[in-house]
Parts: structure tokens; C-alpha cells; sequence
């Protein structure tokens, strides 16, 4: 008997968030559910790229953008079994509707920093109202949720949260406790992020890195657009991370490979400014590396070639812990103190809005002195951390089995 589940997420192309996360949940998945059989729902602008990777991830994927007039189409579909409009649309109304369970996997949801308005935060929950009216189980995967300060954000929480899901899995204390003030009664756990389980594997580009180690030690620098986008001051997240590269340089004659982590044509693009910065470092001992050809597993197996880690993107911060590895985070939201805590690195932060070269280059050369240490300590909590996130995929089973 086969399973059918459709998976809500983000594209496979250009990023690492939304593949690991894929990724990491078929595997949990698969240890649950009675031969399953996957549909991911993508963005439709990624769609050409994300072709080409689907094979390679194991999923058949459908390209989807929530309009308006989807909501009467769900509705037809759900009373009197008909439907017109866009082919897209169909599309994902019938997989849906032949699906045995709907699990949105998206890595954060409703979250004041994102998009307020009233479309926005309309269009944005959709695939769980779509889910719930055409009369499948529903279940919100692992996630960072809220805060839910904003009015919009709040008022469509409580109803997409509240009313169109059956199983809600937030992957931190603050999320959970934040979700438990909008009074919704959908049940609730906290599970660490999936992303946890991605497997390493190695590429061309993690081959190069072994051998620049066999010299020298080697500091992954993962850049970000989003901390980028809140910086303190204009050009100081720049600034902050070429002195930084400098300072890693000339201390530990380090090696250090700048790690774009999302990229885009567009001006939201890592490597764009992983290129701002290494224009101003001035030195041939740092690199900016090509991510756009590598699965997520390729660049979680560059990730473990490296001595130590400091990130700006989440899920670099999660794969580096996952190999047990020293990491240092620049933060612009709670999920990144709230990972590290599972490790006892909580320490182990410079938040973007109060950083500061000082405090960056202290905590820099703190936990490199205390590198062997941190590795041990984080090593010793991956297996609990790892246990953890398979309950995840029972508590998705009790729902289908409802």
C-alpha cells in the first residue's frame, strides 16, 4: 500500500534551508509511513531549476502561487466535484485531494518580520486551509513560529494554526510558548529542527577543502543577505565581516571560505554580498565559494570539512552542530539562540542589530581557544538532539492514523 503525502515547501534550487529540510523529513518519513510516495509543492518561479533536482531529492514536485480566485476553486472542487481556472491550480487542488496527509515543512511561518499585510498573510497560510477543506489531515512540520505581535500575523495564526491544522511541531521553547498565547488548542510539541539529519556527502568542492586543510586550518564563513538587510548601519555587516576574515587571517593563518547559502538573480542574493566582502579583503587566502550546482548534502559535506564555523544562516548553524562542529552565529532572529541552547552554546551569539567588531573578534578567538572543548560538548547532545526529531514523524503517523 502506498502512501501519499504532500509536502508544502520551498524551492530545491539556489538554497540550502528548504532541500535539507526535505531532505531530513523524507528520512523521518520513511520510517513511519507504509511506503510513501512524495509531491513537493513549490514556488512556481523556481520551477526549471527545481526539474532538473527532483529526481535527485526523490520527489515528484508541482509548481504553486495561492491567488485569490484558488479559494472558490477549492470550494467547487470540495461541493460539487468540478473545477476551472489555471492548470497550475488544478494541479495542486487534485494532488492535494488525493493525498493521504498534507505536511507543510516550511522552517519558519508567521513571524512579525516577515510581510504584514493583509494578502500577504492571507495568501501565505492558504495550502493549510486548502488541505483541511478538502478533508485531509494536516500537520505544520517543524518550524520557528511568531512573535505573533503584529495584527495580521496574529489574526490569520490563530486561524490557520488554530483552525486548519491538526498537529502543530515548533522546533524551539520560545516558538511554543509564543503559539500558547494566541490560546490555540491544536496540539503542539517542540521538536528540533529536521534539518538535523541531513547526511554529509562530498563534491568537488568539499575534495578542494581537504586538501587547502592539509596546510592550514580552515573557518567556514556562511553570509547572509538577511543579516545584510539588518544591519545596524549601512555597510557595517560587510565591514564587521571583512575585519573578521582579516583578523581569522592574519592571527591563525587561517583559510577561510565565504559560504553563500540562498542565491537569486535578484538583489536578496548571498553570493552577492559573499562578493562585497571578499572585494574587501584583499587577500588570495579566503574564497567565495559556487554553491549553485550542489545538493544540500554536498554543501553540508564542504560544511564538515571545515575546522570551525561562523554563520549568519540558520541552517548552516544547523549543520555544523549536527557534525559537532565549533560554531559562532550571527543572529537577527530567537531560532538561533534557541539551536545553540540545545548545545549549550547559547554563549556562542552576536546579535546583527548591537554587533560590533570588538565583541566579534572576543567571542571569534574565545571559542577558537576553546574549539576542542566546544566540540566535545556539542558531540555529546547530536544523538539526544537527532532521537528527538524522529518522535516527530510518529506524532505525524497518529495524525494520518486519526
Amino acid at each position: 500500500m502506498t502512501t501519499k503525502i504532500t509536502l508544502i515547501g520551498a524551492r530545491l534550487s539556489l538554497n540550502l534551508g528548504g532541500p535539507s529540510l526535505l531532505a531530513a523529513t523524507k528520512t523521518v518519513l520513511d520510517a513511519c509511513f507504509e511506503n510513501p510516495e512524495y509531491t513537493l509543492i513549490i514556488p512556481h518561479k523556481t520551477l526549471k531549476l527545481d526539474k532538473e533536482l527532483a529526481p535527485r531529492y526523490g520527489v515528484n514536485i508541482l509548481p504553486f502561487k495561492p491567488k485569490i480566485w484558488t479559494i472558490p476553486m477549492v470550494l467547487c472542487q470540495k461541493l460539487f466535484r468540478f473545477m476551472v481556472g489555471p492548470k497550475d491550480q488544478k494541479d495542486v487542488i487534485r494532488n492535494m485531494q488525493e493525498a493521504d496527509i498534507i505536511i507543510d515543512i516550511w522552517g519558519i511561518m508567521n513571524a512579525d518580520a516577515l510581510n504584514d499585510t493583509f494578502m500577504y498573510r492571507l495568501i501565505v497560510g492558504l495550502p493549510l486551509w486548502m488541505g483541511k477543506t478538502l478533508g485531509k489531515p494536516v500537520v505544520k512540520y517543524t518550524a520557528a513560529l511568531g512573535p505573533f505581535r503584529k495584527r495580521w500575523n496574529r489574526f490569520f495564526a490563530r486561524y490557520y494554526l488554530g483552525k486548519k491544522t491538526d498537529l502543530i511541531l515548533v522546533r524551539d521553547n520560545t516558538s511554543y510558548q509564543d503559539l500558547q498565547t494566541l490560546g490555540i488548542k491544536t496540539p503542539s510539541f517542540t521538536i528540533p529542527d529536521t534539518a538535523f539529519l541531513l547526511e554529509p556527502r562530498p563534491s568537488h568542492l568539499s575534495g578542494e577543502i581537504v586538501n587547502v586543510r592539509k596546510t592550514r586550518p580552515v573557518v567556514c564563513l556562511s553570509v547572509s543577505y538577511q543579516a545584510n538587510n539588518r544591519e545596524k548601519a549601512p555597510g557595517a555587516y560587510v565591514n564587521s565581516m571583512v575585519y573578521l576574515i582579516n583578523h581569522i587571517i592574519k592571527t591563525y593563518d587561517a583559510f577561510v571560505v565565504l559560504l553563500p547559502n540562498e542565491l537569486s538573480s535578484g538583489p536578496n542574493d548571498d553570493t552577492k554580498i559573499g562578493q562585497k566582502i571578499l572585494d574587501k579583503s584583499e587577500t588570495k587566502k579566503c574564497r567565495l565559494v559556487n554553491t549553485e550546482n550542489l545538493l544540500a548534502g554536498e554543501i553540508k559535506g564542504l560544511i564538515n570539512e571545515c575546522d570551525m564555523v561562523v554563520a549568519a544562516r540558520y541552517h548552516t548553524i544547523v549543520a555544523a552542530l549536527s557534525l559537532g562542529l565549533p560554531t559562532l552565529a550571527i543572529a537577527w532572529h530567537h531560532k538561533y539562540k534557541e539551536v545553540l541552547g540545545l548545545f549549550e552554546q547559547q554563549q556562542r551569539l552576536c546579535n546583527i542589530d548591537e554587533l560590533s567588531d570588538d565583541e566579534l573578534i572576543e567571542k571569534f578567538d574565545m571559542l577558537w581557544k576553546e574549539r576542542e572543548k566546544a566540540k566535545e560538548l556539542i558531540s555529546s547532545h547530536v544523538e539526544e538532539v537527532k532521537q528527538k526529531i524522529r518522535q516527530g514523524g510518529e506524532l505525524a503517523l497518529q495524525v494520518y492514523k486519526k
